[in-house]
């Protein structure tokens, strides 16, 4: 979930009473464009102080509230599982690379 999209849905589906907060200013953490390099420690450590604010009494008692920032985690935990993911698999992907090349490398130099 883009970190735009995020805050419109948090500010459309909180209840108008949950006003400073800080859920907003943690939801602008998040990256805007998944597809460019992030910041995967960042963004976890975002979604552990929207779990923590989804425990204070305000936002805890609005259905609305805990839904919308319960569906933005999933969307957000989701992300970075396909991040992690895809880095890992690029790291397999270059290690494979590496090994191709050093076998041509020593291949043209038995010529």
């Amino acid at each position: 979930m883009r970190q735009a999209d995020a805050v419109k849905k948090w500010k459309k589906d909180k209840p108008l009473l949950l006003t400073d907060t800080g859920v907003s200013d943690e939801l602008r953490k998040l990256p805007e464009d998944w597809t460019k390099q992030i910041d995967v420690s960042a963004v976890k450590t975002a979604l552990k102080k929207l779990k923590e604010m989804m425990a204070d009494k305000k936002i805890s008692e609005s259905k609305s509230a805990t839904a919308c920032l319960t569906a933005i985690r999933k969307d957000v935990k989701a992300a970075v599982t396909l991040v992690e993911n895809d880095r890992v698999r690029a790291i397999e992907i270059l290690k494979e690379i590496h090994g191709l090349a050093k076998g041509i490398y020593a291949w043209s130099k038995m010529g």
